[in-house]
Order: C-alpha cells, then sequence, then structure tokens
C-alpha cells in the first residue's frame, strides 16, 4: 500500500495526529533505521548538478518529522558518481541491502527508483529483501509498504526497475546513434591518441610540441629499421629518449615500455585515416569484467585523410608484417595423456 505524503494524504486523514505521520508505520519502526540512499551517475554530475545531490541529503527531513530520531537517520552516499546499471562496484548499495538483511532498517528513501538500480535484476534484489524484512520504501513523494498484500502495487514497484532499465538503455542507444552520425560526417569523436589533439569541428591535428612529434615518427623509423618492439624500446633506453603522455592537456614524460612503443606501431589511426566502432563492449555479469569484442571490417566508419599522417599506410602495413613475423608462439601446455610422465619431463637444451 502506498501513502500520499502531499495534500491527499492529508484530505484522507491516514495520519497519527501525535506525530503526523503515515499509519502504516508503527513504533518498531522508529527503533530501527531510516536509510536515505543518495546516488548520482557520474562524478560530472556530482561536480555540476549540485542541486541534485542536496534534494536528496533533503530526504532526511521526511523520517525526522515522522518521529525518527537523528542518530537513526543515516545517509548512505558511497556510490556517488557511480552508475547504476550494476550494484558490483557499488559499496554502498551492498551496505544498504546487507543493514536491510540483518534486520536494521525499516525505511529506505530514495529521489526515485533508478537511484537505487537501473538493473532489473538489482532492483528485484531490493524487493524481495525489502519483502521479507519488512523495510518500507519512500521514493517519488510517496511512501510504499512492499510487505502488504497489494500484488497490482508490488507488480509496480517492479515495473519502475524496469523502466530505470529501459530509460537508461535508450538513452545509450541515442547518445550511441549520435556519437555514429557524427563520426560518419568526420567529426572524431573518440580520443586522440597521443601525438594528435583535438582540432576544431572535430578534427585531429598534430601535437604542438615538436618534440612529441620528433618521438613519434623516431619510433616508427626505427620500428623499420630495427624489427621488433623490444629493439625500439632498448634503443630509446640506450639514449635516453622518454616516451610523451598527456593527461588533461597536461604533457609529460614518462619511461619507454613494450607496452607504450606496441600501442603506437599497431594504432592505425598513425596514418591519417580516422577509423571508429571497431570493437563493441559487453557488460560483465556478476561483477565480472566487461568484454570487448571486435567487430567486423565492415562495421567500422573510415575517414580517410581525416588528419595529418605520421606514417604512410604502406609503411604501416610493412612494419605490422614485421612484428607479425616476430611474434612468438606461444605453445600450449601438455595435457593429460596415457604417457606414465606426461608433463613432467623436458628436455634440459
Amino acid at each position: 500500500m502506498s501513502f500520499s505524503t502531499g495534500r491527499a494524504g492529508r484530505q484522507g486523514g491516514a495520519r497519527d495526529s501525535a506525530l503526523n505521520r503515515p499509519l502504516v508505520i508503527r513504533p518498531g519502526h522508529l527503533q530501527k533505521l531510516a536509510v536515505v540512499y543518495i546516488r548520482q551517475s557520474s562524478m560530472e554530475q556530482v561536480r555540476d548538478a549540485t542541486g541534485s545531490a542536496a534534494a536528496q541529503h533533503a530526504l532526511a527531513d521526511i523520517p525526522r518529522r515522522w518521529g525518527w530520531s537523528p542518530g537513526k537517520i543515516r545517509p548512505i552516499d558511497e556510490d556517488q558518481g557511480k552508475s547504476g546499471t550494476s550494484a558490483a562496484a557499488r559499496t554502498g548499495f551492498q551496505e544498504l541491502l546487507a543493514l536491510m538483511d540483518t534486520g536494521e532498517v525499516s525505511l529506505v528513501l530514495a529521489r526515485d527508483f533508478s537511484r537505487l538500480s537501473r538493473e532489473p535484476a538489482d532492483s528485484a534484489r531490493f524487493l524481495k529483501v525489502a519483502q521479507r524484512a519488512g523495510v518500507l520504501l519512500y521514493k517519488d513523494g510517496r511512501l510504499y509498504d512492499p510487505t502488504g498484500d497489494n500484488a497490482t502495487e508490488l507488480f509496480g514497484l517492479h515495473l519502475d526497475g524496469l523502466l530505470g532499465w529501459w530509460d537508461n538503455e535508450t538513452r545509450k542507444q541515442r547518445l550511441a546513434a549520435a556519437r555514429r552520425a557524427k563520426a560518419e560526417h568526420g567529426h572524431a569523436v573518440s580520443r586522440p591518441p597521443i601525438g594528435y589533439v583535438k582540432g576544431e569541428r572535430g578534427g585531429w591535428v598534430k601535437d604542438p610540441d615538436r618534440e612529441v612529434q620528433k618521438v613519434i615518427r623516431l619510433i616508427f623509423e626505427r620500428a623499420r629499421e630495427l624489427g621488433s618492439v623490444g629493439a625500439v624500446v632498448r634503443y630509446m633506453r640506450e639514449h635516453h629518449l622518454r616516451f610523451p603522455c598527456r593527461r588533461g592537456g597536461e604533457l609529460s614524460w614518462q619511461a619507454p615500455s613494450r607496452a607504450r612503443i606496441y600501442s603506437i606501431l599497431t594504432n592505425s589511426l598513425y596514418t591519417g585515416c580516422y577509423v571508429y566502432g571497431r570493437v563493441r563492449i559487453r557488460p560483465g555479469l556478476d561483477g565480472a569484467r566487461r568484454r570487448i569484442e571486435r567487430r567486423a571490417e565492415a562495421e567500422w566508419i573510415s575517414i580517410p585523410d581525416h588528419h595529418d599522417a605520421y606514417v604512410t599506410p604502406e609503411e604501416f602495413s610493412a612494419v605490422s608484417r614485421e612484428l607479425a613475423a616476430r611474434r612468438v608462439t606461444i605453445q600450449p601446455i601438455v595435457g593429460k595423456g596415457r604417457a606414465l610422465l606426461q608433463g613432467r619431463l623436458r628436455c634440459g637444451e
């Protein structure tokens, strides 16, 4: 059963006259915690949308008016800047569920259901724990009792969880479609690799620092001459050459490494052709890491002559063939077999 906290609720008269609270709130509820769950999806929102955070913190006034003591009102805001699409990285949400499961919570307050979760499995888990522990839910200006006998209302709460997921998915699809449309018109929508900076109208230009340009060209020149990533790294170390890095527009110089040199030599963007949509990201399940899958080349968006090149396509292909020829083939570990010492003996030479 839901209970409005606005004028309609006052006209209905379903309130305790002494404490001006809904009758569904019993004295036992006041002995447990009223938890205000606060979340914004990104650090940009935390930084810029300060009014949203203030409005969520202000929800603590509601249980105070209903008779909860200040010591029994707990805000949980550890998940600020974290997406609601997964509960795996949200320590605040996990803490909330644990408190509910141990019977320490009687009321949860959130601005709307999407603050709690935008993943149907997580929202269903929250409602299941709330039912079992007898926890009331306040959202969108109304008070709900998930333990009530109104199956229609409980279905509505589950539907809220699905709608939060649907809203998030459609917004992501719209943003992805918009980015793809911009890329098709030659507007770079991804971050430029080291050696380039953003120019006007979605273009890239070579880094204004001449030393950065010099190092990028040298890496390709030495790769064509020496033929391997390791040889390029050794050359740079022997000649005390550093690798350029840009973070937030700030340039720094770091020690060369195989990973950094490899990321340059295998990146076709240095040929002047802008490519977008080479991979798709699959979300992980149950806290697993997300998976990155390579798309078919026919799905890529390629814009030739998008920016000034460091190497020609022919030179880049030559380097790629040389690196592929030197790539070490990893032999699989010997598996089970009928031999007495299968996998136990090896040649000493």
